[in-house]
């Protein structure tokens, strides 16, 4: 049977470039990409919209600190009845029941 050592690596991030990577361009358009589709997802589960329009909405935005976000967020206050009762956008993202 062989040995095998264990060698201890160390790393040592580099704040400035994960900085740069979390406030780029390419990131921005992943998290904007991702907000989408939970968002076209939640408005897929929505029920009964009788005309009120697509209840949730999705953004991208670079904060103040200079990191992407994406955000979903209810449009309506149908979104928002929809969301309380039924946990639409937790549902939407892979979570809930």
């Amino acid at each position: 049977m062989v040995s095998m050592e264990l060698e201890t690596i160390k790393f040592k991030p580099n704040p400035q470039g994960i900085k740069q990577i979390l406030g780029s361009s390419e990131m921005l358009n992943a998290c904007g990409n991702a907000a989408d589709k939970i968002c076209n997802r939640a408005n897929s589960m929505a029920t009964d919209v009788h005309g009120q329009g697509d209840p949730y909405k999705s953004a991208r935005d670079i904060n103040q600190k200079g990191f992407a976000h994406g955000a979903v967020y209810t449009n309506s206050l149908y979104g928002v009845r929809d969301n309380a009762k039924n946990n639409t956008l937790l549902k939407a993202m892979g979570g809930g029941a």
